[in-house]
């Protein structure tokens, strides 16, 4: 059979477990699947699927050596860049076209316009590294994966041919979030509230958390039954004593234990700046959850709740109930298998 190889690097986390595990679920019957990525312990559990490749170190030139060795002692058909589209763009597409194998590009998050949000000398830096660095690997790839038709939008914008893009959003296996349980210290009685809005992410401004913190007190006003259910890692800012009653931090959550409080919430809001097409949006819907996101990358491809002003974001939430809740079903892998197929057999 041909060989597909996903080159996943020291990026072996959760969002990109679930990318590639989902995709050799729906390739495998075609293709032999190898993965190149640093050794630990996630690609011993994971990757069933694949023939693993590991490399020890956390450096580029450790990762340029690891796929370089590779390439020299395995042949491959196609190379597939899963994650970073600038940095290992250039790694995988410049060592497949020294191999003489296919390359394929995956532009796996905003990266051409992650300048956009940034302020001072990072916007100048990320503008030049994104845009100009960075729009080379697409154009001499063989074939091209975007999320949706913002990414599609942002290939063709920079001299990608239509018939190389190959639109293949993350896909979800609805079994794995039913097999879960609520992790045992999940406790929530404390929440005397009737509606949980949920936040899932780091505390940090690229994921809207400072935008959302300024925006409770206003919510609060008009909707004292709310309480703001704050997942994920970072800094925790101190409380008023109003706040406290509605605002609880649970630090960071493993990825396995989400959608126990993903099944106690009513709204997931996703204030990001800079997003693809996050995974968390796709499990909150598939968990009968109403979503509220901002409207950047890819989500308007997934929720029609989607805001751009501080004013919208407080009417959406104060007003969740009204809003349409949209199905995941179209991102189960079962019904995303023939579109991955056609795409890897095409290149």
């Amino acid at each position: 059979m041909r060989k597909l190889t996903f080159f996943v690097g020291a990026q072996v986390k959760p969002n990109v477990i679930l990318d590639v595990t989902n995709m050799g679920w729906m390739l495998e019957d075609e293709f032999d699947l190898d993965l190149v990525a640093k050794e630990c312990s996630d690609v011993d559990e994971y990757f069933d699927s694949f023939t693993k490749h590991t490399y020890k170190g956390d450096s580029k030139t450790a990762e340029v050596r690891a796929f370089y060795e590779y390439l020299k002692t395995n042949d491959t058909d196609v190379a597939v860049q899963v994650t970073k589209p600038t940095q290992y763009g250039w790694i995988v597409g410049l060592l497949a076209k020294r191999f003489g194998c296919k390359f394929v590009y995956r532009y796996d998050t905003d990266a051409f316009y992650s300048y956009v949000p940034r302020q001072g000398t990072e916007k100048i830096k990320y503008f030049a590294f994104h845009n100009v660095l960075g729009r080379w690997p697409p154009k001499f790839a063989d074939g091209c994966i975007v999320l949706g038709p913002t990414g599609k939008g942002r290939l063709t914008d920079r001299g990608v041919d239509e018939d190389r893009i190959g639109v293949l959003p993350p896909s979800i296996d609805p079994d794995r979030l039913a097999s879960f349980t609520p992790p045992s210290d999940l406790n929530l009685d404390h929440i005397e509230q009737e509606n949980v809005v949920l936040f899932i992410g780091r505390l940090n401004r690229m994921k809207g958390f400072d935008f959302l913190m300024e925006a409770i007190p206003d919510i609060l006003e008009r909707r004292d039954d709310l309480h703001f259910l704050i997942l994920g890692s970072g800094d925790q800012p101190e409380l008023s004593e109003e706040l406290e009653a509605h605002v609880t931090f649970t630090g960071f959550v493993q990825p396995s234990d989400v959608s126990g409080y993903l099944d106690a919430g009513d709204v997931l809001v996703l204030p990001s700046l800079r997003e693809g097409l996050p995974r968390v949006i796709l499990e909150a819907l598939s968990s009968d959850l109403t979503v509220v996101a901002r409207n950047v990358g890819e989500v308007t491809s997934a929720t029609q709740n989607t805001f751009s002003t501080r004013s919208e974001f407080i009417e959406m939430v104060c007003s969740f109930e009204r809003l349409p809740k949209n199905s995941a079903k179209k991102y189960y892998r079962e019904r995303r298998s023939d579109d991955h197929l056609e795409f890897f057999n095409k290149v």
